[in-house]
């Protein structure tokens, strides 16, 4: 009897499964999210660590922080929009570098 309860669970098992769902947009309007707000840069050694303030922003995904290397190299960084702060590493030089930073939908 305990063999027909097993067989059944793996049947319904085999029939019912899990839909597949796509990451991605919740909105997929044209509208760009909201800017982040009150950046914060703190230095550390050979990386920076942007503090800021989230928007709230449904259309949000994450931001993304990108800039080029001395040698070339585009170097990116992103965060979740569950966070509120940012590393971006990869600084080998005491040279000023311009940091791009997006919210990204």
């Amino acid at each position: 009897m305990k063999s027909y309860y097993l067989i059944g669970i793996v049947l319904m098992m085999l029939f019912v499964r899990c839909q597949k769902s796509e990451r991605g947009p919740i909105e997929k309007d044209k509208i760009n999210p909201a800017v982040i707000t009150d950046i914060k840069v703190i230095s550390r050694p050979g990386k920076v660590v942007l503090t800021y303030k989230v928007p709230a922003d449904p259309d949000l995904l994450f931001i993304l922080a990108e800039y080029t290397d001395k040698y070339g190299k585009h170097i990116q960084a992103k965060a979740s929009y569950y966070v509120d702060s940012l590393v971006v590493d990869g600084f080998a030089d005491s040279i000023a570098h311009d940091l791009s930073v997006y919210t990204v939908d």
